[in-house]
């Protein structure tokens, strides 16, 4: 038969050995069992970001510059305005990857080129705003150019997030989704880069000269003494962007004349010049 005196005191054993061990202060505990919890977050991706940095600076620059000579109308410096901005670009974009990464570590989700398009998107905003702030005359003026001027940079941000969408991908070793956003970005640099080249050619040549041929005829027509002159044929040749030079084949006053010409088109308006050449 078993002893109640000795079954209690198997338990009092049995709870004396499960009692707790003396408490340790918190942070003695972490430092004993997880030293390095205590310790600094690695900047893993300091390196990576500054390089990262300057591609973005690169491409952000580029269309920057290429939109801003285009802005102040330097059609013949739009390739100039484009490689000054792919040098300056990387600059920027290597100091904006240290900051961003030193100040934010890791655990952060980059937004390295994010950042980078809203400031290089600024740049053409800027001259969007000096260019149209005195033709304002109302609030719907008004609202149409604030409009334009927040297009750089929100063109900014959306390809600045897909670089950084791709450059997080990189971190965490998904090279195709890093790729396919990568060349997804890098495709729409190019085709506002190419859309901004085409746009500032002038027209045609030969629509150019029709123009031309017009405006020439309508100034003759108040002079006397070349009323009745008049424009046999006609040749245009683009000397640069917007600019356009040729000879038309004339007669004045009864007598046939060869004109040197140069025409330029500017905010959408076309000037012509005229020279009649000396008989030989």
């Amino acid at each position: 038969m078993d002893d109640p005196e000795s079954e209690g005191h198997i338990q009092r054993k049995a709870r004396s050995r499960l009692s707790p061990r003396p408490s340790k202060d918190l942070a003695d505990l972490a430092r004993d069992e997880d030293p390095v919890a205590l310790g600094p977050l690695p900047q893993q991706s300091l390196g990576a970001g500054m390089i990262f940095g300057g591609l973005a600076g690169l491409h952000m620059g580029a269309v920057a510059g290429a939109a801003c000579a285009w802005l102040l109308g330097l059609f013949d410096y739009y390739w100039h305005g484009f490689f000054v901005g792919a040098a300056v670009g990387p600059l920027g974009g290597v100091l904006a990857g240290f900051v961003e990464r030193k100040a934010r570590g890791d655990l952060v989700r980059p937004d390295i080129a994010t950042i980078l398009g809203g400031i290089f998107g600024l740049l053409p905003g800027l001259i969007l705003l000096l260019q149209g702030i005195g033709v304002v005359k109302g609030v719907f003026s008004g609202g149409l150019l604030l409009g334009a001027v927040s297009g750089g940079p929100m063109a900014g941000f959306l390809i600045g997030g897909i670089l950084d969408r791709a450059f997080e991908s990189f971190l965490n070793r998904s090279v195709r989704r890093a790729s396919t956003l990568a060349l997804t970005a890098i495709a729409l640099c190019a085709g506002i880069v190419v859309l901004m080249d085409g746009a500032a050619y002038g027209p045609d040549p030969k629509e150019v000269a029709r123009q031309a041929r017009a405006l020439i005829t309508t100034e003759w027509r108040k002079d006397p003494e070349t009323k009745d002159a008049a424009i046999r044929t006609m040749t245009l040749t683009r000397d640069g962007r917007r600019r356009y030079t040729g000879f038309a084949e004339a007669t004045i006053a009864g007598q046939p004349e060869r004109l040197a010409l140069e025409a330029l088109v500017e905010g959408g308006e076309l000037s012509i010049r005229w020279i009649v050449e000396e008989r030989r």
